[in-house]
């Protein structure tokens, strides 16, 4: 039902062909990002920092997908405060 959702709002482009190790389109980062992470806790804003590592690419990867998703106007920023600075995280509206 998401790969559907994603598809049609298009953040995942039709016949999606991911260009890293993933075997397939639910492997990819666009997807995992949305599902496991902004969906899977909802509660919790997450930063760059943290979602870069655990989805293994890159901070600027992250950024890109991010800006999809605040396109279409899915996501709210807020502040993430881990015992230290504030950080701008993500969640999902």
């Amino acid at each position: 039902m998401a790969l559907l959702f994603l598809t049609q709002i298009g953040y995942i482009p039709k016949g999606y062909d991911p260009k890293t190790d993933a075997s397939s389109v639910r492997d990819s980062v666009p997807y995992r990002l949305f599902v496991e992470c902004l969906l899977g806790r909802m509660d919790k804003g997450w930063t760059v920092e943290q979602l870069a590592p655990k989805l293994k690419t890159t901070k600027a990867t992250i950024y890109r997908h991010i800006n999809k998703l605040k396109e279409t106007d899915l996501l709210d920023d807020v502040n993430a405060n881990d015992r230290g600075p504030v950080h701008k995280a993500y969640r999902v509206r």
